[in-house]
């Protein structure tokens, strides 16, 4: 049987179900990305196993990207992170952005990013709050990331997904959804 990382599985998994339940204008295509990555990963996992090459430095890798995909709001830099998986910096660099096709760095802001947004469209959390929240020490550095990485600013991001708003029927209520109520 092809083993997975439960913290990949698991993060995959509830990024669906927020997705199912948020009012985000483009949950549905989210979550059939998660879907396909993790039947992408899954596939990755068999083939490398049929394969008898099974990579250590992969599954290490892996389990980086998950923790900053996890948990994007703990402080990390590319040493640290090498020096965790027992690799020099240029090693390091140089195999994350062969098996994820960007950099660690690209990625990090891409998954503080998406944290972000996940917290703009779901909470009242203040701005500033959130740019620390995600790991930012620096609220002017968070939203130029920020824009850099959705072409809007974070209050800009967070007033679109306040007025995508669902019309709520009395059937609705009961679990019901009709095509014409949204």
């Amino acid at each position: 049987p092809v083993q997975m990382s439960l913290e990949f599985l698991s993060y995959c998994v509830k990024s669906i179900a927020y997705e199912k339940y948020s009012d985000n204008p483009c949950s549905a295509e989210t979550s059939d990305l998660f879907m396909k990555l993790m039947f992408i990963k899954i596939r990755e996992r068999a083939l490398n196993k049929v394969a008898g090459r099974r990579s250590t430095q992969f599954e290490l890798i892996s389990t980086v990207r998950n923790k900053i995909y996890s948990r994007p709001y703990e402080q990390r830099n590319v040493d640290s992170t090498a020096h965790e998986v027992r690799m020099s910096r240029s090693a390091f660099q140089h195999a994350y952005k062969k098996h994820f096709g960007m950099t660690f760095i690209e990625d990090l802001v891409r998954s503080r990013v998406s944290y972000a947004k996940m917290l703009l469209s779901t909470t009242n959390m203040n701005i500033n709050d959130i740019s620390t929240s995600s790991g930012y020490h620096s609220y002017v550095h968070f939203a130029r990331q920020f824009k850099e990485q959705t072409g809007v600013t974070p209050s800009e991001y967070r007033k679109k997904a306040q007025s995508v708003t669902v019309r709520r029927s009395p059937e609705m209520s009961r679990g019901a959804l009709r095509c014409n109520d949204v």
